[in-house]
């Protein structure tokens, strides 16, 4: 016996053969149980920071978070393998820090792999020992408040943390909070 042709039914489209039905079947079912690309293989939570008003996501299937701590500036996630996430928010009212001068301070003594932003915000992200250190930083208020989120990880993870520090790095909003200085009437400033 050799292949038989599909045959025509009733509607007139071709009639699968059993065997054929099989392997669609089975093709279908390994494709639903293949891991998923990595946005929607994790669990993604929005943290939002009352004290300072700012947020962002983090995926809650990898990172833990830690204690609020009692001043309420932000918090810190943990993943099993060591990568940690902080978030957190401080005034700058009698440092006389700015974009510039932290971005220099957060770059001195570090290979510096990619580095992007202009006037109240940067992304910098370098290389320190065995970890990479991707933060986003965003001055606020007249550059009042320093908002910071700080993504560390294993260099050698880099394939699985790198697209998740950017977009938690993305995310990351800044605000104004129940804190923040009464004279902020825009946050983004």
């Amino acid at each position: 016996m050799g292949d038989c042709p599909p045959t025509r039914g009733a509607t007139g489209g071709a009639t699968i053969g059993r065997a054929a039905t099989m392997l669609v079947t089975a093709a279908l079912i390994s494709l639903a149980a293949a891991p998923a690309t990595w946005p929607a293989e994790h669990r993604w939570k929005t943290y939002r920071n009352i004290r300072f008003g700012f947020q962002m996501v983090y995926p809650r299937d990898l990172f833990k978070s830690g204690k609020q701590p009692t001043d309420g500036a932000g918090l810190d996630f943990t993943a099993k393998d060591g990568a940690e996430i902080l978030a957190q928010a401080s005034f700058n009212v009698d440092t006389g820090v700015t974009p510039e001068s932290y971005r220099k301070e957060l770059k001195e003594g570090e290979t510096v792999i990619s580095e992007e932003g202009e006037g109240n915000w940067f992304v910098l992200v370098r290389k320190e020992k065995e970890n990479v250190l991707y933060d986003r930083v965003v001055f606020t208020c007249d550059n009042q408040l320093l908002n910071q989120v700080s993504i560390s990880y294993p260099a050698v993870k880099s394939e699985l943390y790198a697209p998740i520090a950017k977009r938690v790095a993305l995310s990351f909003k800044p605000g104004k909070g129940e804190d923040g200085p009464a004279d902020c009437k825009d946050p983004t400033r």
